[in-house]
């Protein structure tokens, strides 16, 4: 028995995708089929797996440097939209965008999304500053000064 588990272990995975298929495997002399053995999937570090059946589908967790200044990008123009909404801008109105941090993350992400920042805002003009007055925003972890002035 101790034979037939070990080649049914080192199955390949065409053999594999026959017998969850439906297919009739000769191993060790003896046929097996899907419901003689129990099929489990183990997921990489960093991957999240749901399975159903003979379906699964795989999502790599891990997160860029590339996909983090993308996420920084996205929730500082959701605190600028809600300025605009306190402020109460109407939403086609235009705004200059002043901003200030000493955070590298959050120059990163200006650097790499500001056009887009810009665009999803209504921003004619992004300024840097050097220092923000009043209270910083947490932006995801990052303090930012952020200001607009509707054009």
């Amino acid at each position: 028995m101790k034979e037939v588990a070990a080649e049914i272990e080192g199955l390949d995975e065409r053999a594999l995708a026959a017998l969850l298929s439906g297919a009739v495997l000769a191993v060790s002399g003896e046929e097996i089929a899907l419901d003689d053995v129990v099929v489990s999937r183990t997921p990489r570090p960093g991957v999240v797996v749901a399975a159903a059946e003979r379906l699964a589908v795989a999502l790599d967790t891990a997160v860029t440097p590339e996909l983090a200044r993308e996420g920084l990008a996205r929730e500082v123009v959701k605190v600028v939209q809600a300025r605009r909404r306190s402020a109460g801008l109407e939403v086609a109105d235009r705004i200059t965008l002043t901003w200030a941090s000493d955070d590298q993350a959050v120059e990163a992400a200006f650097s790499a999304h500001g056009d887009w920042i810009a665009a999803e805002v209504l921003a004619v003009e992004v300024r840097r500053v050097a220092t923000g007055s009043g209270k910083p925003e947490d932006v995801d972890g990052h303090a930012v000064w952020i200001e607009i002035e509707r054009r």
